[in-house]
């Protein structure tokens, strides 16, 4: 079932971040969210995810998701802090969503074990956020998202801190996963080859409002001057 944001505008502290914002998700297809800074991408990912009130519709196929509970949204999300918790171990991190919806400890421990083994973090698991790699609490942090099979996966900026190697070395390992997944995903950045390698289709935002959703081949061509210049400075 697709995610469609309809008409959604978001103010804070009387200030208008989201203007009356429109456009849909596919599952099976990532949609790269881009824009300058201040234009409303991380505020985005938050009103759909739940975090914040707002006017306008966000449906979930035929689900009105607007009195929808955040803990009830089934939305994982990873921010660009990763929010990982330092005194839990990355199996603890990892198991942690699966615990709270009262899965026993069986099926808990199964289901951890997979995604530990599916994303290359077996010999980690005992060990504290702070004892791995940036790369790897990552991929943490990515899997806490993911084990429990969200409608919608939302990513703001996940890699942002990295190099650039690394970067592109997760992007790859992501790109492969999610290939094997049909969920929604948004995954915001500020890096175009980032959006040109991982999105299927860019949305860009200026001011809280969608000025372009489509290929990022066609965004290239766009004559938009913002947009143009945007991409001139991002190279």
């Amino acid at each position: 079932m697709d995610l469609e944001v309809k008409e959604v505008s978001v103010k804070i502290d009387e200030n208008l971040i989201l203007d009356q914002i429109s456009f849909v998700a596919e599952p099976g297809r990532v949609l790269a969210v881009m824009g300058p800074s201040g234009s409303g991408k991380t505020t985005l990912l938050k009103t759909i995810a739940g975090l914040l009130e707002f006017e306008g519709d966000v449906l979930l196929g035929d689900k009105n998701l607007k009195l929808v509970p955040t803990r009830k949204r089934n939305m994982g999300m990873v921010t660009q802090d990763l929010a990982l918790f330092p005194h839990q171990t990355i199996w603890e991190n990892i198991s942690y969503p699966l615990k709270i919806r009262g899965l026993k400890i069986d099926e808990r421990n199964k289901k951890t074990k997979n995604i530990i083994d599916k994303f290359g973090l077996p010999g980690l698991e005992n060990k504290l956020p702070q004892e791995v790699s940036g790369g790897e609490q990552q991929r943490t942090a990515i899997a806490r998202a993911m084990i429990y099979k969200p409608q919608a996966l939302l990513l703001d900026e996940p890699f942002g801190q990295l190099d650039t190697i690394l970067r592109y070395d997760l992007l790859e390992w992501l790109k492969k996963v999610l290939a094997e997944e049909n969920m929604i995903v948004i995954f915001v950045t500020h890096n175009q080859r980032e959006a040109k390698f991982i999105g299927d289709n860019i949305l860009f935002i200026n001011k809280g409002q969608a000025i372009f959703n489509g290929p990022f081949a066609e965004l290239e061509k766009s004559e938009n001057g913002l947009m143009k210049e945007f991409l001139r400075k991002d190279i």
